[in-house]
């Protein structure tokens, strides 16, 4: 039996920010899918049942908040690992991300080393 290398489902409206992490991501290893909102999102979450799900704080049909709580109430999806990630990361946001109930909050960054990293760091933690 043959272990695939963790699928990372990427939901963000921003096409230049979804190649970017994909070609990064894909560098490091990962196996990844793309949605350019939130309702396709949730579709292609359900469908796939990705390792982690990558989504943008603010989205155009919605927000990452808003497809976190959808997540966590469909049972296909509700133990999945979810990232809510955000251009400009304030305290609020970290809370709103806590209470959708994501399992972690990061700062979009094109720091691509500390970016993989971080996502390494959170695929190998214990939740």
């Amino acid at each position: 039996m043959t272990h695939l290398n963790p699928l990372l489902l990427i939901i963000d409206d921003d096409e230049m920010n979804l190649e970017v992490m994909t070609v990064y991501l894909e560098l490091a290893n990962y196996r990844t899918i793309t949605a350019h909102s939130g309702k396709q999102g949730i579709q292609m979450a359900t469908q796939h049942l990705p390792d982690m799900i990558l989504v943008d704080a603010r989205l155009q049909d919605s927000t990452g908040y808003e497809v976190c709580k959808q997540l966590r109430l469909d049972e296909r999806t509700q133990d999945k690992m979810i990232i809510i990630m955000t251009a400009l990361a304030d305290k609020e946001d970290e809370i709103l991300a806590e209470k959708a109930g994501a399992d972690d909050f990061i700062q979009k960054s094109f720091n691509t080393s500390a970016f993989i990293k971080r996502i390494e760091e959170i695929m190998t933690s214990p939740r």
